[in-house]
């Protein structure tokens, strides 16, 4: 069995999720840390952690970067692999996934996805429509 140390308290964080819920976990095992109410769920059939142990206000901050950065990769702009691997890029491979984010870590995904969806959105306001571009007519003689 794996250890997971709460980085809020330093102490030992708890598996399976039943002990504290008294029932068991929808889909699969999670670390928890009952004084901080960290958490952080586990790869599947494993207790190997998904990420690292967050507390409310940075399971929050993930939902948003989730939010701002799987709409590239759901609106086709990426495949999930690609965007990850560029998320991975930027932010350091030890941080190439959400659930690895620190606060700060979060922070700084939000503004680069913001900035990046800024900067599509203005190439797209100003891309040509169908019909909207006239074509040169060629000269006479020209064919």
């Amino acid at each position: 069995m794996s250890s997971v140390i709460c980085p809020y308290c330093q102490q030992q964080a708890l598996f399976p999720a039943s002990m504290v819920y008294k029932k068991k976990a929808l889909h699969g095992w999670y670390w928890v840390c009952e004084p901080c109410n960290a958490r952080v769920g586990c790869h599947r059939d494993s207790d190997r952690p998904l990420g690292t142990l967050a507390n409310a206000e940075l399971r929050q901050l993930r939902r948003k970067c989730h939010a701002q950065f799987d709409w590239f990769w759901q609106q086709g702009f990426a495949t999930r692999p690609d965007a990850y691997a560029w998320l991975a890029a930027v932010l350091g491979p030890e941080k190439g996934h959400i659930a690895w984010l620190n606060e700060q870590g979060c922070h700084e995904l939000l503004e680069l996805t913001a900035d990046l969806r800024k900067t599509m959105k203005a190439v797209w306001d100003n891309w040509p429509r169908k019909g909207t571009v006239k074509a040169p007519r060629p000269s006479r003689g020209c064919l």
